[in-house]
């Protein structure tokens, strides 16, 4: 037993490997970029020091997310693209010369026509705004970021073309010219390449230890989960945040669990009689009622002023400085509507499953024979019957371990209970927050598969016959 609890310890840790790198992944590729949303420059008459101080400001938010490093410990690119397309400023702007790279096949020359468009911004953020250069100086801008944005060739070469016939024909930008020449011509050379092929060929590049993988699993270890793009850490956020999801989780899975094994055994024993159809049909009909429009007609009725008003309309209780075990007893009245809403779609489920384990249970030439014996009919059931008919119970209690983490975003929300389940909701809506959102999906990961040990030890316990070990 002892050798088997180290085994699958151990291979915790292959498997928490494979789980990081699959929500890194998505956490990297997640379209959204924390500095731009925070930072949202505005456009106009924007001065060569408020750019400065704007891509200063930038890059601080990018080194304070480890964005300005590289992603993994290796990269995997072609010969068409660099390996340090990180560095640069802007996700659509990186995406933008990424498609450019591909379509062209060759970096240096993407890089020199990178170069000289953004040598033009720099010269029209530098020139002084007056009545005569306020309006070229808008548009041409306007074609700036149009050229960040455009991929293909034919828009390009118009915007390009728009530029020229601007700096041309109007004075007050004229100076631009030369400017313009060399975007103009290293355009032309990036459009004439056509190394496709490289596009083919692939290029690996060793990055070493300082990547945003290894600082964002270093770090992960040790219970630092970085910093939240709403401001403060994630750790912060996570303050508080657990004893109300926990609480209610954990109080849910005792009166589940409890009510549902006495009730599915009751269901067993009169099998096809009046207490079988009774609750039988009382939990079909709990199990067909979805628990956020439970949640709203309890609170519409029971927590309404205009209506019982028995209980509070919202959260758990104000005193802070209660500890998690007795907050329930004293707040008790808090906890009443949000508990009803937590238990009653998973009692159905379980009774169900007690039943149908029962009634297979019962059958079985064991149980004949203690009842042959003269044990009373109760004794037998809850003795002999229920232990033997356990296992589909206990895999579903498994299955209910990460809610203690992750709770219900819907309840959470219509209760405004502050826990993990609206504080998940809340990262996701609005502006997303990834490092929380994938913190918490990292938890509940690490959770599941705890609840998957947990599970195995407990079916030795409900039936000897199980073993761990590879001798059977």
């Amino acid at each position: 037993m002892l050798a088997y609890i180290i085994r699958r310890i151990w291979l915790f840790f292959p498997t928490l490997i494979v789980i990081s790198l699959a929500i890194f992944w998505l956490y990297v590729n997640a379209p959204y970029d924390p500095a731009e949303d925070e930072l949202k420059q505005e456009e106009g008459e924007v001065t060569f020091m408020d750019r400065v101080g704007y891509e200063r400001e930038y890059d601080r938010i990018r080194r304070k997310f480890d964005l300005d490093i590289p992603s993994f410990y290796i990269s995997l690119n072609s010969l068409s693209e660099t390996d340090t397309l990180y560095k640069i400023r802007g996700k659509k702007y990186r995406q933008t010369l990424s498609r450019l790279s591909y379509r062209c096949g060759d970096w240096t020359r993407v890089a020199e026509y990178k170069s000289n468009l953004e040598a033009l911004e720099g010269d029209l953020y530098r020139m002084s705004v007056d009545s005569l250069t306020r309006k070229p100086l808008a548009l041409l801008k306007d074609h700036v970021r149009d050229l960040k944005k455009y991929h293909d060739y034919e828009n390009l070469s118009a915007v390009i073309g728009k530029i020229e016939e601007r700096v041309t024909l109007d004075s007050a930008v004229m100076g631009l010219t030369p400017r313009h020449e060399s975007l103009s011509t290293s355009f032309e050379n990036m459009r004439s390449t056509g190394a496709w092929w490289n596009n083919y060929i692939p290029k690996l590049t060793w990055n070493g230890r300082n990547n945003r993988y290894h600082n964002w699993m270093g770090g992960f270890i040790f219970f630092d989960f970085g910093d939240s793009y709403r401001g403060g850490t994630v750790n912060s956020y996570f303050k508080g945040k657990f004893q109300p999801t926990l609480t209610l989780s954990l109080i849910s899975l005792v009166i589940t669990f409890v009510l549902s094994i006495f009730l599915g055994v009751i269901s067993a024993m009169y099998k096809g009689r009046w207490p079988d159809y009774m609750i039988s049909g009382i939990l079909f009909v709990l199990y067909s009622l979805p628990s956020f429009w439970v949640a709203i007609v309890l609170v519409f009725y029971f927590a309404n002023p205009n209506y019982l008003h028995w209980f509070p309309t919202y959260g758990l209780g104000d005193d802070y400085n209660l500890s998690w075990w007795q907050a329930p007893f004293l707040n008790w009245n808090h906890y009443i509507l949000p508990l009803i809403c937590w238990t009653y779609g998973g009692l159905a489920i379980l009774t169900r499953q007690v039943r149908r384990s029962m009634v297979q249970t019962l059958n079985q030439d064991f149980i004949r024979t203690a009842k042959a014996k003269g044990l009373s009919v109760w004794r037998v059931a809850f003795k002999h019957a229920l232990r033997n008919s356990l296992i589909p119970i206990i895999t579903i209690f498994g299955s209910a371990l990460p809610l203690l983490i992750a709770g219900s975003i819907v309840l959470e929300e219509i209760f405004t209970i502050g826990g993990m389940g609206q504080l998940l909701y809340r990262s996701v809506a609005g502006n997303p927050d990834f490092p929380v959102v994938f913190t918490i999906i990292m938890l509940m990961a690490f959770v599941t598969m705890l609840s998957y040990l947990i599970v195995d030890l407990l079916y030795v316990w409900a039936d000897p016959r199980v073993k761990l070990t590879k001798k059977q």
